[in-house]
């Protein structure tokens, strides 16, 4: 556009503009804008970086992914992938999934971590307890594992869950398995490469990273109303100092054991912190949100029960009742 004649207002305008303006035209009118001079043809249909016809897919049909232009030749430009999927579009759900573009281009590292064990081990459903999981949340901000009957009958189910029995991805809204036979190339790039940055090699450093990130996510966390659950100190430390030395092991299963009585049921006899960011070297066991604890009783698994405040019910669990609504309410002191 850097060429463009001024002798019309419009072609005065800067590249940015015109393709706020061209966001704002149906796609006959763009088409039609295109045919009007050189110019405009030239920044419209650019084959090299189709940024017009890229927005464009994004804005009508919600997907931002596509094969490279010199994939082995396979790739299409912009306007040709618009063209195509607006052929489709009464069958764009069976066609090629816009789900798809909800995932990020790299998963986390703590997604991996998920992704191998869910591959080892058979997980109960986090929802109903009682079904064998099926499915894996790729959601940036979930770690749940849940059976295929919960996550049809829930309103808030992330559309792409990998399933765990064929190690493929699958949408919840298309209700199909994406990157299938008969679907979009651009789809099948996309389900795959997501598949293969998922089973990359593990790396320790990528994950001591990745879990303090998730740890600082929980002291930035100011929903208290959800709930929380205990972590034994000395297993806590281990996995602070995994998290905060280079070169550190990782640390074992969560070694809750140590919180119970011999009939297995909570010690009402432990010591609690009461603020979330004052240090408690004292203390019995750290309090952790259910969304933390969910990641690494996956990740390392437990040994004993999970103790939550929902265990704390009694008389005998008052003393402790006051420490978790202390910590709740600690964050109120903080500006």
């Amino acid at each position: 556009m850097n060429n463009i004649e001024n002798h019309t207002s419009i072609v005065k305008l800067s590249p940015e503009l015109i393709l706020q303006v061209v966001l704002f035209l149906e796609p006959k009118a763009v088409v039609e804008l295109g045919l009007t001079c050189h110019q405009f043809a030239d920044f419209l249909f650019d084959k090299k970086t189709g940024i017009v016809f890229r927005r464009l897919v994004e804005r009508d049909f919600g997907i931002n992914y596509k094969l490279p232009n010199n994939d082995d030749e396979q790739g299409e430009t912009w306007p040709s992938f618009y063209k195509d999927l607006y052929t489709h579009r009464d069958i764009l759900s069976s066609y090629c999934c816009c789900h798809l573009s909800r995932l990020p281009d790299e998963p986390s590292e703590t997604k991996r971590v998920l992704y191998r064990k869910f591959q080892e081990h058979s997980f109960p459903c986090d929802f109903c307890h009682h079904q064998t999981a099926d499915y894996l949340n790729l959601s940036l901000e979930s770690n749940v594992m849940a059976c295929r009957s919960c996550l049809i009958e829930r309103d808030d189910t992330f559309p792409v869950q990998l399933e765990n029995s064929t190690s493929k991805l699958w949408c919840f809204q298309c209700k199909r398995e994406l990157g299938g036979d008969g679907v979009n190339k651009n789809e099948v790039y996309r389900a795959n490469g997501y598949m293969e940055k998922l089973d990359m090699e593990p790396s320790l450093d990528r994950r001591r990273k990745a879990e303090h990130m998730l740890y600082i996510q929980e002291l930035r966390r100011e929903d208290m109303s959800i709930r929380h659950f205990l972590l034994e100190k000395n297993w806590a430390r281990a996995w602070m100092m995994f998290r905060t030395r280079e070169g550190s092991s990782l640390p074992g299963k969560i070694s809750n054991q140590k919180l119970a009585r011999s009939n297995g049921s909570l010690n009402p006899g432990i010591r609690l912190p009461n603020d979330k960011y004052r240090p408690a070297p004292e203390t019995s066991a750290d309090i952790i949100s259910e969304h933390l604890w969910s990641y690494l009783s996956k990740a390392y698994g437990v040994q004993g029960r999970a103790y939550s405040e929902d265990d704390m019910q009694y008389p005998e669990y008052a003393r402790l009742r006051a420490y978790i609504d202390d910590f709740k309410k600690s964050i109120l002191a903080y500006p």
